[in-house]
């Protein structure tokens, strides 16, 4: 078996050779990496450059778009829009739909400002939320439902400050409550 030695011909010889071959399949210029010694390949410089110019638009399309989507009202701020507005149908419909999901502490505090917002609206309490619930119950002692409503405020006190877990019975109360007073001061 007869083994040969090839040699390989030096990197300026290939180099050559491949420029040849290019002009003879119609590429008439050279292969150049660098358009001077020392400096970035244009090739590079337009990548970059296109680069830059896609992340700018790209920036300007999210920019204007995001203007165009506003965030969810959260439920406190829909809240506090239904307690300036004074309406306690809303808040006591909020409740149901609260409750009907299974959220009984929320329900029952949605119950509750319903019921103070309903008491406001019959000028029984003016409310304020700096008021505490033992001033509301000062306020509503004179009333024939002062009991009930203490019920329910104890109720309430006892699931926000005395950590009770809320349940349905709960919640039942604090409804049955609001339509009672409803149906007595209408």
């Amino acid at each position: 078996m007869i083994m040969s030695i090839v040699e390989f011909p030096p990197p300026e010889q290939i180099e050559e050779d491949l420029q040849e071959i290019l002009r003879e399949l119609g590429y008439n210029q050279e292969i150049s990496h660098w358009s001077w010694p020392g400096a970035f390949p244009l090739e590079i410089f337009l990548i970059m450059a296109l680069v830059v110019v896609m992340a700018f638009i790209l920036s300007q399309v999210i920019s204007h778009t995001s203007r165009r989507w506003e965030p969810m009202p959260s439920p406190q701020h829909r809240e506090e829009k239904l307690v300036e507005q004074k309406d306690y149908q809303a808040l006591h419909a909020h409740a149901l739909s609260l409750a009907h999901q299974g959220h009984y502490r929320d329900a029952v505090r949605v119950a509750y400002l319903s019921l103070l917002i309903l008491l406001d609206v019959h000028d029984v309490i003016q409310f304020h939320p700096a008021l505490t619930n033992f001033e509301y119950c000062l306020k509503v002692e004179a009333y024939p439902f002062h009991s009930l409503f203490t019920r329910v405020t104890e109720t309430f006190n006892a699931i926000f400050y005395g950590n009770q877990q809320a349940t349905s019975i709960h919640f039942q109360q604090c409804i049955e409550a609001v339509s009672h007073l409803e149906e007595v001061l209408s």
